[in-house]
This record gives structure tokens, C-alpha cells and sequence, in this order.
């Protein structure tokens, strides 16, 4: 049997997209992200839900209320400094996000909470398009 422990959590960001041929108006989402957790234990129990919220917010709380770019286009936003945040991604696509939100938790598990493995993560920009990813 395998256990995971899952925390949602919300956060608002605005983007646009440059993928598109005449571009994107920026816009923005009210994100809603499940992350689901497991590790190695004799019992069935993970974590205490509140440490796993607060790793997550760790990580969405640098994008909250910003204006999220790829790194590539950046400069061209540099007036809005305070208010923007460079992601090392190609595009700011929910998928592109889902992924780099997945890499940060990772990351900080890895220092602070070596023994959980992040198993699941699913990042919603609306009520009906959700993107889902599995980790091994």
C-alpha cells in the first residue's frame, strides 16, 4: 500500500504567455496546488499537515501576487521590478509552472526533509483546467 499526505493551497499570480503569434494580454489566476507527500514508515503517517503546508509556502509565497516571466523577456518588464518574478522556465505556462514549483519543493525537501518524496502535484489556473504531475 502506498500512503500520501496531500495539502492544497492557494496563491494568485499573473502572467502571459509569448508562445502565442501576436502574444498575450497579461492576465492573471487564482491557483489552487494539491501536493501530495510520502515516505518510508512503519506506521501509516507521513508528516504533520502544517509542516507539509509550510513547505509549500515556502515556494509559492516568492509568487504570490506577482507577475510571473520567463527569464528571456524580463528585461523588458524591469520598471516593475517589485512586482515581478524571473522564472527560469521558457514559458509561464501552467504546465512550465507546475514543474518548477514541483523542482522547488523538491529542492527544499532534499535540506530539511530528506526522508519525504514528493509523489504528486496538481496545479489548477481555473475550477476546470488542472495540470497533474507524478514524481518517481
Amino acid at each position: 500500500m502506498k500512503l500520501s499526505a496531500c495539502v492544497k493551497l492557494s496563491f494568485s499570480s499573473g502572467h502571459m504567455l509569448t508562445i502565442l503569434e501576436k502574444g498575450e494580454y497579461i492576465h492573471g489566476h487564482n491557483y489552487l496546488i494539491e501536493v501530495c507527500f510520502t515516505k518510508e514508515n512503519p506506521r501509516p503517517w507521513v508528516e504533520d499537515f502544517s509542516k507539509l503546508k509550510n513547505i509549500v509556502k515556502k515556494v509559492i509565497e516568492k509568487i504570490d501576487h506577482k507577475l510571473l516571466l520567463p527569464e528571456k523577456i524580463c528585461e523588458k518588464f524591469s520598471i516593475l521590478k517589485d512586482h515581478i518574478v524571473c522564472l527560469p522556465i521558457d514559458e509561464t505556462t501552467c504546465e512550465e509552472l507546475a514543474i518548477y514549483i514541483g523542482r522547488e519543493i523538491e529542492n527544499i525537501l532534499k535540506q530539511e526533509k530528506p526522508e519525504i518524496k514528493l509523489s504528486k502535484l496538481k496545479l489548477c489556473e481555473t475550477d476546470t483546467s488542472c495540470i497533474e504531475i507524478e514524481f518517481t
